[in-house]
């Protein structure tokens, strides 16, 4: 199952790659992988190339550990799909995926909110878009939890 979209399904032009550092499955357009590696290659996730498989990366915007982490340009780490959710962020790459930009420019309220999935005061959380809604949540608690 790929670990950005969390769809099971491959099609052509569009398979799932598999790094060989921490066996994370990630769709090729998903993650940004431009050429696919041979059967005989290996390919790393960004997690596993930066950090040549050293062990406890987690996504500064979240801080869920492993998954599909890209770069940020503050040198820390990001899932993809955090990235693309928290609205102060944007990808500089629109073909590779990274890195992740502006994380310093994410309100400094984002960072005191109240995850009401996990009930944790941690990452950035992102709240639903009717104003009159005070929920927040983490994107990838919400993707788990199917919201």
């Amino acid at each position: 199952r790929c670990a950005v979209c969390l769809n099971d399904g491959a099609e052509e032009g569009n398979i799932l790659v598999f790094c060989d550092g921490c066996g994370i499955a990630v769709h090729q357009v998903c993650y940004g992988i431009m050429k696919v590696p041979d059967e005989d290659e290996c390919w790393f996730c960004c997690k596993c190339r930066e950090q040549k498989g050293a062990p406890g990366a987690a996504c500064d915007l979240c801080s869920m550990p492993g998954g599909a982490l890209k770069m940020t340009d503050d040198g820390r780490f990001a899932h993809l799909s955090c990235a693309l959710w928290v609205p102060e962020t944007s990808l500089e790459d629109g073909f590779l995926l990274e890195p992740v930009m502006g994380m310093r420019d994410i309100n400094k309220a984002r960072w005191k909110l109240r995850c009401s999935i996990c009930k944790e005061r941690r990452g950035a959380c992102i709240q639903c878009s009717n104003r009159r809604c005070a929920v927040a949540f983490h994107v990838t608690c919400a993707q788990y939890a199917q919201l």
